[in-house]
């Protein structure tokens, strides 16, 4: 219980049909194969991505042309098969192993913040025949992965909670208690 604020954002992964389908043109494989075929975080049969690597450093990729700025690529993943490193990256060329978070039982929200001119994003699974279940991807602006958008271009508004003092607080009596966890 309790609130959660996030900053306003924009889903930068397109099209709309691409953000769990991963087999779409807009996501280019290299030496991976895709199957839009598992079921997904919210246990809704053929609504994620099984993706395996077809050899060794096999890559799934989605490119941005935009000035460099503060973004985030997140993905929810799932261990299918193998102990090797799944990477994330923003250009293509640097991979964060990110393996540790994953299990075979539940999805895990992974996101990795970079500023890259012209991002390129995605993630890598470093061993042959080691596989993943991808759902979500989200690419916005940002220093870390708020809820999921899931449409193209779709936005979130920053979110403000307000509370009326008139009639419901009395400013001369009590006091006012919050915790914040960033």
């Amino acid at each position: 219980s309790g609130y959660l604020s996030e900053q306003a954002a924009t889903q930068l992964v397109t099209p709309t049909a691409s953000i769990s389908n991963l087999t779409n043109a807009a996501w280019v494989k290299t030496t991976m194969t895709t199957a839009f075929t598992s079921t997904g975080p919210d246990g809704t049969a053929n609504s994620a991505t099984r993706c395996t690597a077809s050899a060794g450093n096999a890559t799934c990729i989605q490119t941005l042309v935009a000035a460099a700025s503060s973004r985030t690529v997140s993905f929810l993943m799932k261990r299918v098969t193998g102990t090797g490193n799944i990477e994330l990256t923003q250009d293509g060329a640097a991979f964060t192993n990110i393996a540790s978070q994953l299990n075979s039982s539940t999805y895990t929200l992974v996101q990795l913040n970079a500023s890259i001119l012209n991002a390129t994003f995605g993630f890598r699974i470093v061993t042959n025949g080691d596989a993943v279940d991808v759902a979500m991807a989200q690419f916005e602006a940002g220093a870390i992965a708020t809820s999921r958008i899931l449409t193209a271009g779709g936005t979130r508004n920053a979110d403000a909670l307000t509370y009326a003092v008139a009639g419901n607080i009395d400013n001369t009596v009590g006091s006012a208690y919050s915790e914040v966890t960033l």
